[in-house]
């Protein structure tokens, strides 16, 4: 498997950790990536995972991850969220789908590149979601929805079949 580097080190990233660890990809993860203003985590661990340092450094770790490395968004707020995607993408770091093993997901939708499905998540047959989408712990995208790029679908949110939500929507 890809090394992957966790783009955040806050909430939303230690969700996203757990779902990585409940994938087996836990240990691909080579750290969490914070950003440049805030100091004051880097070399600390969260949930056993170290962060090493900032975003402003981050083509110098994606050098360091090779080849075919991966960036998992850690940030639940949309616009720094989509942000961090294109930088990711700047430096060659493919975004991967992650699909909690408790989550539920159609081989009938489709989803964007790194785009989440969380804990309990549902997403239904011909559902489409762009990428970098987050369909948090026990939300539902039903039958044909259209949920553009960025949007957060919150945990415990129930989209009913056909409903659209626009770009980086909550």
């Amino acid at each position: 498997m890809p090394k992957l580097l966790l783009l955040g080190a806050g909430t939303h990233a230690r969700v996203v950790l757990d779902c990585l660890r409940a994938m087996g990809r836990g240990a691909d993860v080579l750290g969490m990536v914070e950003g440049d203003g805030d100091r004051t985590r880097w070399g600390q661990s969260y949930d056993g995972c170290r962060v090493l340092g900032g975003i402003g450094k981050l083509a110098s770790f994606a050098r360091a991850a090779g080849q075919g490395a991966e960036a998992a968004l850690g940030y639940g707020e949309n616009a720094r969220r989509a942000e961090l995607a294109a930088l990711a993408r700047k430096h060659h770091l493919r975004l991967p789908v992650l699909v909690h093993p408790r989550a539920s997901v159609s081989p009938r939708a489709r989803l964007g590149p790194g785009t989440q499905v969380l804990a309990g998540a549902v997403v239904v047959t011909g559902a489409r979601l762009g990428a970098g989408v987050i369909v948090n712990t026990g939300a539902t995208v039903d039958h044909d929805c259209r949920i553009s790029t960025g949007v957060h679908i919150a945990p415990g949110a129930h989209l009913a079949g056909t409903g659209v939500v626009g770009r980086l929507a909550w």
